[in-house]
């Protein structure tokens, strides 16, 4: 799926903002630091498709990466998102949330047990209008973080 070329396009259609294009799309490591807020918006400018600095609203983003886990897992998935979201693990729903509101720390919670090993998890986030990004903690039962589980971005 990584070395594979894909494309978008974006049709001509009256009273929407962007460019009637075919553009080409790739997945893009992308590696947080200070925040836990993955800010989608910003991957989403494209002079082809908007205006230079307009945001691309009414979108999707997918964000993709393989937890690795050193012992099974029983604890909590705690997210935050810009707008609506789905969670995959290992290919299966693991959760969803159809929602209009920005982002904040910890707005859901799922329990989530997972087995020693690499475990694929896909997250799809719907954008309406204005910010569009995603923040994602792992814990144990007690809300402790996770940090002796890894995250790759190839397998």
């Amino acid at each position: 799926m990584v070395d594979k070329e894909h494309f978008a396009v974006f049709p001509a259609v009256e009273g929407v903002p962007w460019k009637p294009a075919t553009v080409r799309v790739a997945w893009q490591p992308v590696h947080l630091t200070s925040t836990n807020y993955l800010d989608l918006s910003k991957y989403m400018l494209n002079e082809v498709i908007t205006p230079k600095g307009e945001l691309v609203e009414q979108c999707i983003a997918y964000a993709a990466c393989y937890l690795v886990l050193p012992e099974d897992v029983d604890g909590w998935l705690l997210i935050g998102s810009d707008d609506g979201y789905k969670i995959w693990i290992d290919g299966k729903l693991f959760a969803k949330k159809l929602v209009y509101r920005g982002a904040a720390v910890d707005q859901e919670k799922y329990k989530l047990k997972l087995g020693k090993g690499k475990h694929r998890v896909l997250i799809k986030v719907a954008n309406d209008i204005g910010g569009h990004g995603i923040m994602v903690r792992l814990t144990d039962k007690t809300g402790k973080p996770l940090d002796r589980a890894t995250i790759q971005l190839v397998p």
